[in-house]
């Protein structure tokens, strides 16, 4: 989260790599650019992208995203980027169930354990803490019931499969369609009031980027509520596919100028 794209790319370029602690990223030195710094170009015209319609078009979408979002794909067809209008994913409906393993258990605990010293060792003390928001509680009640590790976990065993199962599926997608990149809203529906937990959200950031482990990068469309709430635009692709969707965004991020600094916060001093 940060102001600009490049802000956020001069980031990434220190933090990106191999860590020997995370097996995920075992292959990440080997696709690493020199810099990702030199794919902030503004030269997109061989550039194409997908607009995924089962995902954008839900019935609870709000109107004024979609007015934004229809406005950010004709921005990156000004740009020259070539837009194709639908990209289906048929067999996301099958697999959308069985993508969920709640691990957040085991990973805090096991966390925990490598500090030296912390008031709380399991997130069972963590519950009875009284530290947490009432809104949040629910999910940590039902993150307790995980037994075992990811590796022995039935859920996650599964879940694990149908992960494998969904990366293909996009990549047959992104292929059959001949686009570098889906783009969506973020959230097909404004930010929520802090504890609203009935109204629509249109939560897309998870859908896809997380249980692949493809790269997605947001950045801002405009605002809505008469300019007073802001909405984004994500950007979606293939594993290592950084350098196509940083050159998207910034591209349109350039071009469109959609970020302002919030009201609400005085401004920065040194």
């Amino acid at each position: 989260m940060t102001r600009t794209v490049e802000d956020a790319v001069r980031i990434f370029d220190v933090l990106a790599g191999t860590d020997p602690a995370d097996p995920v990223t075992a292959e990440a030195d080997q696709h690493r650019p020199s810099s990702y710094l030199d794919a902030l170009r503004t030269d997109v015209s061989d550039l194409s992208v997908g607009v995924p319609r089962w995902m954008v078009y839900t019935n609870s979408a709000d109107p004024e995203v979609l007015e934004r979002f229809e406005a950010a794909v004709a921005d990156l067809r000004r740009l020259g980027v070539r837009v194709v209008d639908d990209v289906p994913l048929p067999e996301y409906d099958s697999l959308r169930q069985g993508l969920s393993c709640p691990r957040f258990r085991y990973d805090i605990e096991a966390y925990l354990a490598t500090l030296p010293e912390t008031p709380v060792r399991t997130l069972k003390e963590i519950e009875e803490g009284g530290r947490v928001h009432v809104t949040v509680m629910p999910t940590v009640r039902r993150f307790l019931e995980f037994d075992g590790s990811p590796d022995t976990n039935a859920g996650c065993i599964q879940a694990a499969a149908n992960e494998e199962l969904l990366r293909q599926a996009v990549r047959r997608a992104l292929v059959g369609a001949g686009v570098d990149a889906l783009a969506y809203p973020t959230w097909n529906n404004p930010p929520r009031l802090v504890g609203d937990l009935t109204t629509p959200h249109g939560n897309n950031s998870p859908v896809l980027s997380p249980p692949t482990g493809f790269p997605a990068l947001t950045v801002p469309m405009g605002f809505v509520r008469n300019g007073a709430l802001p909405v984004g635009l994500q950007i979606y692709g293939d594993a290592w596919s950084e350098p196509t969707l940083i050159r998207l965004a910034y591209a349109y991020e350039q071009s469109t100028r959609h970020r302002r600094p919030p009201e609400s916060a005085p401004p920065l001093s040194r």
